[in-house]
């Protein structure tokens, strides 16, 4: 019994566990979550995602960073249209600052190719792409905003940069 979380819910606040062993807080959040998506008859997988993928960055990289799930109507419609951002070469040193020497593509929760950008950069992505969903990686969620900010505008400029380029042309 002293392994078990206790729970506290606080009308109009929040959930508030405690334990003495980290994992059993977790877990007891991620069992009172689904509870809760089930009762509400609601789905957020695609917001599980980010433990999951916090998990595999933060395992490799030996630090601890979250993952933060980009709810951004834009970047999503980019990302749909492109369906790669690897097409988007990088054309302002904060690009790179911010987002990373390339994004991270996963095809599955593998590690590998979280390693492999490690191995290769010594440092962990910024920028994961995982079923059609943009996370970004950092210390906080107010750099991972900022991460999402820039690649946002970086991809928007882009973009402009491409449209005008193709009217100039069509012109001549």
């Amino acid at each position: 019994k002293d392994n078990q979380p206790s729970i506290i819910f606080l009308q109009n606040h929040s959930l508030i566990l405690t334990a003495k062993k980290y994992q059993n807080v977790i877990n007891t959040t991620e069992h009172v979550s689904s509870d809760l998506e089930d009762y509400l008859e609601v789905e957020h997988s695609h917001y599980k995602m980010t433990n999951d993928i916090s998990g595999l960055v933060n395992t490799v990289s030996k630090q601890n960073l979250i993952a933060y799930l980009s709810c951004d109507q834009e970047l999503t419609q980019q990302l749909a249209k492109q369906h790669d951002l690897q097409a988007y070469t990088h054309f302002c040193p904060d690009t790179i600052v911010y987002c990373g020497q390339e994004f991270v593509k996963l095809l599955s929760l593998d590690p590998g190719p979280i390693s492999d950008y490690v191995k290769k950069y010594n440092e962990p992505p910024n920028v994961i792409m995982f079923k059609n969903r943009l996370f970004f990686v950092a210390p906080s969620v107010k750099k991972a905003k900022e991460i999402e900010d820039v690649l946002k505008f970086h991809i928007l400029t882009w973009n402009l940069a491409r449209k005008n380029k193709k009217q100039k042309e069509s012109l001549h």
